[in-house]
């Protein structure tokens, strides 16, 4: 359920802005595996032309590349030009592409927690 709203919630944010779009033409029919070391998670991201799937299972398609950090590192790699501890598995090249997209996107996040979970929870991360 939290996976299906935080796919909603980045679609709905990726789609507010032409500039996204164009942003995430670059990477149409890209799938990459992010390790999230330090929490045990995996997800997969899926991109295709209606937007970015956010999936638990691996997919049918193979990932281009599988990014492998902690939270902090993984996430600070989309806003930094710094990926020193991510362990990057597969095509570097496409990699360094999504980190370019994720630098450039414009994501009003708290906007997107409030419409998903509520002003309460978007108030309290825009403070």
């Amino acid at each position: 359920m939290i996976v299906n709203k935080f796919n909603e919630a980045l679609n709905d944010a990726l789609f507010m802005s032409e500039t996204n779009i164009a942003l995430l033409a670059t990477l149409e029919g890209s799938c990459f595996h992010i390790q999230f070391t330090d929490i045990k998670l995996s997800i997969f991201l899926v991109f295709l032309d209606t937007g970015v799937t956010v999936l638990t299972e691996s997919p049918q398609q193979l990932p281009n590349a599988t990014l492998k950090g902690s939270i902090i590192n993984l996430l600070g790699a989309g806003i930094t030009k710094s990926a020193d501890r991510i362990e990057i598995i597969g095509d570097a090249r496409k990699a360094n592409s999504l980190q370019k997209v994720l630098r450039q996107i414009e994501l009003p996040i708290n906007k997107i927690i409030s419409n998903k979970f509520g002003d309460d929870l978007g108030y309290a991360v825009e403070s």
